[in-house]
């Protein structure tokens, strides 16, 4: 060993730090990738049928071996640690594969979730039918968009025509002082005059219906009516327990 004294060329250099490339667990991840895409493209063909869905995986590929590239280049890895986050690649691949497998079940077990949490949202089912379950006062809840304004409405089926409050009505663009309150509706609270108005489109879910009859109501207070001059226009609609569903 060189003295204190002795010039640093005459001592022994400084043992030089081992360092283990990435490039094996950067490879190990791009067959798996490669690996994950081949799977879901024999499974989905339809998946990757398109230019832009094509140029879409290309984009998330390259984000991916740009990300893993860098954390390869740049982490010392050992061997335990190599094989640590080797089988952390496998885990989210086989991740991704479940949840490509079973995304549908996900997408409609959280759509079932906020339709119960949410009642006025509704529930879409494969077939198109938008569900709805029943409020905690008993009626149903729809939230829709009239000519391109949310409104929510109180399903009533013993309603002649959408009604909406004066309030729904400003929403959706009408003058309320400009209309002509001719038509006699019957209420709870007797007779009241309304003015009838046409909609240019009613938007439930998937359901779309044009040229919708309705009126606008001055005694009706809070909620506007979904009334029979949307739900004929329907397929059909039907109450089933607490739920009702409508057929576009």
């Amino acid at each position: 060993m060189a003295g204190p004294n002795e010039p640093w060329s005459n001592r022994s250099p400084p043992p030089k730090t081992q360092r283990r490339s990435g490039w094996p667990l950067l490879v190990i991840g791009g067959i798996g990738v490669a690996a994950l895409i081949a799977f879901l493209s024999s499974e989905y063909p339809d998946a990757l049928a398109t230019d832009d869905q094509q140029i879409s995986l290309v984009h998330s590929v390259a984000w991916l071996v740009f990300i893993a590239s860098g954390l390869a280049v740049g982490w010392r890895y050992r061997a335990r640690a190599a094989l640590k986050h080797a089988a952390i690649w496998v885990a989210v691949i086989l991740v991704l594969v479940l949840a490509y497998s079973f995304r549908g079940d996900v997408a409609g077990l959280a759509d079932r979730m906020a339709s119960e949490l949410v009642p006025d949202r509704g529930r879409t089912t494969e077939s198109g039918e938008v569900v709805f379950a029943a409020s905690k006062d008993g009626h149903h809840y729809v939230q829709a968009e009239v000519d391109g304004t949310g409104i929510r409405f109180m399903v009533d089926t013993g309603a002649s025509l959408i009604s909406l409050t004066e309030r729904d009505a400003r929403a959706v663009g009408f003058d309320i002082e400009a209309l002509d309150y001719v038509l006699r509706m019957r209420t709870a609270n007797g007779i009241a005059m309304a003015a009838p108005v046409r909609l240019k489109e009613v938007t439930i879910g998937p359901i779309r219906v044009r040229d919708v009859a309705a009126s606008v109501n001055p005694s009706l207070q809070g909620t506007s009516l979904l009334g029979i001059s949307f739900l004929d226009r329907l397929s059909s609609y039907r109450f089933e327990g607490d739920q009702l569903t409508f057929r576009p």
